[in-house]
């Protein structure tokens, strides 16, 4: 099963629901845009999963468009809002 969302709604029940679900086992990868979640510049993305085979596949199915400026953004929004 392959889970996207998008974190708009109420961020705990959210967290909650899916570590339930990891815990369970019924979610495989999950894909978070970092401008809708972080409210950072459009373009980064961040990959949970416990698979590390899986996170490859993804990986080498999106070669060459990742850029070191929305990480920047996002760490520098993290240390802010710490």
């Amino acid at each position: 099963m392959l889970l996207i969302m998008r974190m708009e709604f109420n961020v705990r029940k959210l967290l909650i629901i899916l570590n339930k679900s990891c815990k369970n086992g019924n979610v495989d990868l999950i894909i978070s845009s970092t401008d809708k979640n972080f409210m950072v510049p459009v373009g980064g993305n961040l990959i949970y999963s416990k698979d590390e085979k899986l996170i490859e596949k993804v990986k080498k199915n999106y070669p060459g468009r990742a850029s070191i400026s929305p990480l920047l953004d996002l760490f520098v929004y993290l240390y802010i809002f710490k």
